[in-house]
């Protein structure tokens, strides 16, 4: 009888306990929706299940840094797109449907106006980065990030992914200097051409290809009507220093595509002396996130800067601003960043204006 009565008594425990453990992830852990799970109820994919046109094998980057080939058995249908390239290259590519969760954007005004409406039906947008538990709770079946969003503290490297049939994917220009590569409007290029295949959407991504690659060309027929070479610095406001965008950056490989020539083009680092020494024909000014709304009063400051008055970009009203988005592992909006470079570069032979509300979109 006791025997049984402990047994009893110890059944009781871990119901309650159970009840208990549920609660508390109730409280702590389900507080939003990704972490309740996101359409959990609709169609579920066999990965052993063969799509028509598929397997498609992808060699791309894992983040230990090793190439792979990857072999895709069908489009993913519940996406994970973290940081804005990679949620507004699957918008521009039509598989906004398929995206569970976008990670990553201050706020829908940062996003192009063309994806605005798909980006807002997205049913999970966020800037906090979830846990692994809620990445594998939501059963995605696709990854598509940047290089840091599969470290340690983060959703873990992609071997973890791999080894449960959740394909990833990472933008090989959020590598920065880890690749020790040059970053090119060619690698994004390549990058929008294999998320195309990946998702399905092949013709999709030859058509937005071929439309930057006019862009550019006809960046570089201004460059070519004007018979000379416009001086053009890139930099980042550091406190009293400027970090360069060099030649093994892509805005500084955007400048030399249309036909600008960059200045310090192998230096990482100046100073507002030798700015003043340089005296560039257009200066372009990259902001970060946290910055975009006072892009304004950052070019402000620059333009009533006493020191500054007798450069060539102040006197004629050519300090341009370059936001992150549109020249660091950029995607799709690397659009962008080539129409601010080429509306700076050629102001008077542009069809539009400089384009620094771009920065929010707009």
């Amino acid at each position: 009888m006791l025997r049984l009565r402990t047994k009893y008594t110890l059944c009781l425990l871990s119901i309650f306990i159970c009840i208990i453990s549920s609660a508390c992830r109730t409280n702590s852990q389900s507080e939003t929706a990704f972490e309740r799970g996101i359409n959990r109820d609709s169609i579920t994919y066999d990965s052993k299940i063969i799509e028509e046109g598929y397997p498609r094998e992808i060699k791309q980057l894992m983040s230990d840094g090793t190439e792979q080939t990857i072999r895709y058995t069908r489009a993913p249908h519940r996406i994970i797109a973290v940081w804005q390239n990679s949620i507004e290259t699957l918008l521009a590519l039509g598989v906004g449907k398929d995206i569970i969760a976008a990670i990553g954007v201050p706020d829908a005004e940062y996003i192009s106006p063309e994806y605005r409406e798909a980006y807002n039906q997205i049913p999970y947008k966020s800037m906090q980065m979830p846990d692994k538990e809620s990445v594998l709770y939501n059963e995605p079946d696709f990854i598509l990030g940047w290089y840091s969003t599969f470290g340690r503290s983060v959703f873990g490297n992609t071997a973890f992914y791999q080894d449960r049939q959740i394909g990833t994917y990472i933008a090989q220009s959020s590598y920065g200097r880890k690749l020790n590569k040059n970053h090119t409007l060619s690698e994004e290029y390549e990058y929008i051409l294999q998320i195309g295949e990946i998702v399905n959407r092949e013709e999709r991504a030859k058509q937005l290809v071929q439309s930057l690659e006019q862009q550019v060309n006809q960046g570089r027929e201004l460059g070519l009507s004007q018979g000379k070479k416009p001086l053009a610095l890139i930099v980042e406001l550091e406190g009293k220093d400027l970090r360069l965008y060099n030649e093994t950056t892509l805005a500084g490989n955007i400048i030399e595509q249309v036909g600008g020539e960059l200045l310090l083009p192998q230096e990482e680092r100046t100073g507002y002396e030798e700015l003043i020494t340089l005296n560039p024909d257009v200066l372009f000014v990259v902001i970060v996130e946290s910055e975009y709304k006072n892009a304004d009063k950052i070019v402000a400051r620059l333009y009533n800067n006493p020191a500054l008055q007798s450069l060539t970009s102040v006197k004629n009203h050519s300090i341009k601003i370059l936001p992150l988005y549109a020249v660091y592992s950029p995607g799709i909006r690397v659009k962008d960043g080539i129409q601010i470079i080429v509306d700076g570069l050629y102001p008077e032979l542009a069809k539009e204006g400089p384009h620094e509300k771009l920065v929010t979109g707009n």
